[in-house]
Formats: C-alpha cells, sequence, structure tokens
C-alpha cells in the first residue's frame, strides 16, 4: 500500500486512532525486514540464521554421545561482512561531517545571523552523530528515516 494515500485521509478527517492502527498495519512487514537486516548488522543470535542452531544429541555407540550442531561438518565462522561493508561505507562517506550552509546575499566576509543559529542548533543537537546514525541506518536497511532501531528492543 502506498503512503501517499493516507494524506487525502488525514485532510478530511483529521489524524485519527483507525488511521494510526491502519499505518502501523501497514508499515509492520517493512519494520520486520528492517529488524532482521539490523539484527544481522549487530551480530544478534536472531537475525544470523547459523547461530541460532540447536544442537542435538549423537550416539556413536554406548561409551561415546557427541553434541553436533548439525548433521554435517561446518567449521565456518560467522563473520559479518555485510557490517563490513556498512561501516567502511560510513566512515568513507561521513568520516568529514557534513555541512550545512546558508546563502542570504551579505556579501564575503560577513557572517549571517541566520547561520550563527545553524551552527548553534547543529552542535546542541550534536548534529554530526545524527547524520552519521542516519547514513549508518541507511546502508543497512535500504532508507534513512528508519531510526534508533535498536533502542526499541522488546
Amino acid at each position: 500500500m502506498n503512503l501517499n494515500q493516507y494524506i487525502d485521509k488525514i485532510k478530511n478527517k483529521g489524524i485519527t486512532k483507525e488511521i494510526v492502527m491502519e499505518l502501523i498495519s501497514t508499515h509492520k512487514k517493512d519494520h520486520e525486514r528492517i529488524k532482521k537486516l539490523y539484527e544481522r548488522y549487530k551480530s544478534e543470535p536472531e537475525g544470523v540464521p547459523i547461530l541460532e542452531r540447536t544442537p542435538f544429541k549423537m550416539d556413536l555407540s554406548e561409551k561415546e554421545k557427541i553434541q553436533r550442531i548439525d548433521d554435517k561438518v561446518n567449521n565456518r565462522l560467522a563473520n559479518a561482512f555485510d557490517a563490513e561493508i556498512v561501516d567502511t561505507k560510513v566512515g568513507y562517506m561521513f568520516g568529514h561531517p557534513i555541512t550545512y550552509e546558508f546563502d542570504d546575499k551579505r556579501g564575503p566576509g560577513t557572517t549571517s545571523p541566520i547561520k550563527d543559529k545553524i551552527d548553534t542548533f547543529n552542535l546542541r543537537n550534536h548534529v554530526e552523530d545524527g547524520d552519521s546514525e542516519l547514513g549508518k541506518t541507511a546502508a543497512i536497511c535500504g532508507g534513512g528515516g528508519k531510526t534508533h532501531i535498536s533502542r526499541h528492543r522488546r
């Protein structure tokens, strides 16, 4: 479902409980996909399939009892190459912070009060950190509006 169709509903009826519940249910499938991607990045057991394997007992003889994860030997490490790619990309893109400029046509050598306010806002709100986190979330999840996933754990 296209989320833009809710704009007309909100304009006509305002924000109602039904519309909010509909938005939540519409976004649920995408949220689960994003959550899985983020768990994979963090190498959480729920996000990396190999970490969810459970051992079972295998009797070779009466004296030997072995616990194995599966019936085939798998000595590979669960190395998160996708996390390395994300970290490299974020470091490359946001190693130098984003600059915010404001042109008010005052001329060279003059400082704008609006520019000062933007700089103060960015400093107080740790915008460099926020930009970097947003870039990381975009690289992991495929979109930048889905931030702070790990903070909302159940």
